[in-house]
C-alpha cells in the first residue's frame, strides 16, 4: 500500500465514522495521530574542558570524554501508521463495544426472555437508552462484517497478523 492509498483509506474511514454519528471518535483519532509517536534522539552533550595546572599539561585545556544526552521527541506518523491507529481504534471502540453488548444480552436474556434492554442514566435530567435484541443482532452482524473488512485492509497495508 502506497502512502497515498493509506491516506485515502484513513480519510474514507474517518468519513464513515462521521456519517455514522461517531465524529467524536474521528476527532479523538485525529488528535492521537496529530500528537505523533514518541521517539528518542541522542545529542552530544557539551564537552567539558578543564585546565589543569600541573607539569604534564602546562596549563593547556584538556578535553574530557564526550557523553551523549538522550531526549524524547515527537515524530509524525507515516500514513500507514496513521491508518493503523485508525483501524485499531475502530476495532477497540466499535467492535469491542458490540462485544460488550453481546455479553450483556447473553447474560440477561436467558433469565427473563426480554425483548429489549433499558440502560438508565444516573442523572435525573437524562433519559435512558433502549436497545432491542433485534438491534443487538443487527449490530453484532455488522461488527462481524466490519471486522472482516478491517482484517482485509490490514493485510493490504501489510501489518495483519
Amino acid at each position: 500500500m502506497t502512502p497515498e492509498e493509506a491516506t485515502d483509506a484513513y480519510n474514507q474511514l474517518r468519513g464513515y465514522l462521521i456519517e455514522s454519528g461517531l465524529r467524536w471518535l474521528a476527532d479523538q483519532i485525529d488528535d492521537e495521530v496529530a500528537r505523533g509517536k514518541t521517539g528518542r534522539k541522542e545529542l552530544p552533550a557539551p564537552s567539558e574542558q578543564s585546565i589543569r595546572q600541573d607539569p604534564i599539561t602546562r596549563g593547556r585545556p584538556r578535553q574530557m570524554s564526550r557523553s551523549k544526552a538522550t531526549f524524547l521527541t515527537s515524530e509524525p506518523f507515516e500514513p500507514r501508521e496513521s491508518l493503523k491507529v485508525m483501524i485499531d481504534a475502530i476495532e477497540t471502540i466499535i467492535i469491542g463495544g458490540v462485544l460488550i453488548h453481546r455479553k450483556v444480552a447473553e447474560t440477561l436474556r436467558p433469565s427473563a426472555q426480554p425483548t429489549e434492554i433499558y440502560f438508565s442514566s444516573e442523572r435525573p435530567d437524562e433519559k435512558g437508552h433502549v436497545l432491542s435484541y433485534s438491534e443487538f443482532a443487527r449490530r453484532i452482524h455488522a461488527s462481524e462484517n466490519l471486522k472482516e473488512l478491517l482484517l482485509e485492509l490490514k493485510k493490504e497495508a501489510g501489518y495483519a497478523a
